[in-house]
């Protein structure tokens, strides 16, 4: 048994959405992943040469640099024009 009614949160105050869509699509969010992805992954290997663990550090910067080929191709796609 509730204690307090149900309440539907379709809208807010002047028939607005409460939560508004995001002004991008999937690119530019993959994107961002991509680059996020990459930039842990150069953090990762830079830790793993200073503590010269090889495997992990070839493993680390070969993951940052296809995320940075990745996020790049994202990026290219969303603007439309590879030319620019």
């Amino acid at each position: 048994m509730s204690m307090v009614d149900d309440v539907e949160f379709s809208d807010s105050y002047y028939g607005r959405p409460i939560v508004k869509p995001p002004p991008w699509d999937w690119k530019i969010s993959a994107y961002l992943f991509a680059g996020g992805v990459a930039g842990g992954s150069g953090m990762l290997a830079a830790g793993a040469d200073a503590a010269g663990l090889e495997k992990l550090r070839r493993n680390t910067r070969l993951t940052a640099l296809g995320a940075t080929i990745g996020g790049t191709g994202f990026l290219i796609l969303d603007l439309g024009r590879p030319e620019r």
